[in-house]
């Protein structure tokens, strides 16, 4: 598939006005995509990643992490349909490495429960990190930790956070976030 073929595919993808609105945010903002379930969230990550590809090419190198494998399993179930749409058999997943096999760019699907874990990613770089399910996280050390990978000299980075309210880690990451005090879709910057 051509890579005009493969961009047009990604326009041609279904999406709501909340995921148009996400893809609308300029990418030198870091995102945080805060609310309940049912919202479309995940879905608007994986269209971030193919943007991503699509954009920087083999220059792209994504992360996303859950704090489980099997936490993962939907998004990579999605992202499986949504990358055979847009690249067909080029797209595949290896449930070994966790790596899939795409015509450009990387993307790692990883988890991250406690500080061992951080030695699968410490002193690599990738240009977008994806953290769905950031409430899961009881306190922000490990995700603080993720942020010295977020590098590229390159390809702008971009942290991309995903969560819903009421986990173990809702009151860090609503501090963090200053969510009594922030509007909806007014960028603004995080600590």
């Amino acid at each position: 598939m051509s890579l005009s073929e493969s961009a047009q595919a990604v326009q041609q993808l279904q999406m709501s006005d909340y995921q148009r609105g996400i893809l609308g945010v300029p990418e030198e903002f870091n995102l945080a995509l805060l609310g309940g379930r049912g919202s479309g969230k995940t879905y608007a990550i994986i269209l971030l990643i193919l943007r991503h590809l699509e954009q920087y090419g083999n220059d792209a190198r994504c992360l996303f992490i859950r704090r489980s494998f099997p936490g993962c399993m939907d998004f990579v179930a999605t992202a499986r349909g949504l990358f055979t749409q847009v690249y067909g058999i080029q797209a595949s997943y290896n449930n070994a490495t966790h790596v899939w096999s795409l015509p450009k760019g990387y993307l790692e699907v990883g988890m991250l429960s406690d500080p061992s874990d951080f030695s699968r990613y410490q002193g690599r770089s990738f240009t977008r990190i994806y953290i769905d399910e950031l409430t899961q996280f009881p306190e922000p050390s490990l995700v603080d930790l993720l942020w010295s990978c977020l590098r590229s000299s390159s390809v702008p980075t971009r942290l991309i956070v995903a969560a819903n309210p009421g986990l173990a880690g809702h009151a860090w990451v609503n501090e963090k976030f200053n969510l009594a005090d922030a509007a909806d879709w007014e960028p603004f910057s995080v600590q």
